[in-house]
């Protein structure tokens, strides 16, 4: 009799261990399938923000490159700049590529 008890008392003891051992198996499964999700959609929301900041800081910096660029263009146009006279030249080009922070 107490082998027929010790027998199901280790039945139910291994019955309730391995429904325990399924449900945190199913649990580990759920919560990696949703820590995949999650990472996904948080790093395409991250490298969004990163790309919408460094492209403003861009647009930014070659705003200013672009209207320096401009003027220039139209110093030639108007014939106020000549080649050959380099000092001339490095007066009106000095300040402008100072006025630059990332130069």
């Amino acid at each position: 009799m107490t082998t027929l008890f010790s027998r199901r008392k280790r039945r139910l003891l291994w019955s309730l261990f391995l429904s325990f051992a399924g449900f945190l198996l199913i649990l580990a499964l759920l919560n990696g399938y949703q820590y995949l999700q999650l990472r996904s959609s948080l790093a395409s929301a991250l490298l969004v923000q990163v790309n919408n900041d460094d492209l403003e800081e861009l647009r930014a910096l070659f705003a200013d490159v672009d209207s320096q660029l401009k003027l220039i263009r139209e110093w030639g146009i108007n014939g106020v700049l000549n080649s050959r006279d380099l000092p001339t030249l490095n007066k009106k080009f000095f300040p402008l590529l100072a006025s630059q922070d990332r130069i």
